[in-house]
């Protein structure tokens, strides 16, 4: 909810959650500019590894990606 009324006041952010296996497809399509945004990722240590290397490979450089690691739920 905080992200979201953050999100209300900034029309430079866009909140996107997703869960599930990463899909290149549909960040291209819901970010304005891949490589011009910057990427917060967090979740179990795989899957935020994944979501980096794919990030990586699509062309995102390395300091736009901030990735926050928890495991267990």
């Amino acid at each position: 909810d905080d992200l979201k009324a953050i999100q209300g006041h900034n029309p430079n952010i866009a909140l996107k959650i997703r869960s599930g296996k990463f899909d290149a497809g549909a960040f291209k399509k819901d970010a304005k500019s891949i490589i011009d945004s910057t990427w917060y990722v967090s979740g179990a240590p795989l899957k935020t590894g994944e979501m980096r290397t794919s990030l990586l490979q699509l062309g995102v450089p390395q300091n736009s990606i901030m990735v926050e690691e928890f495991a267990g739920y």
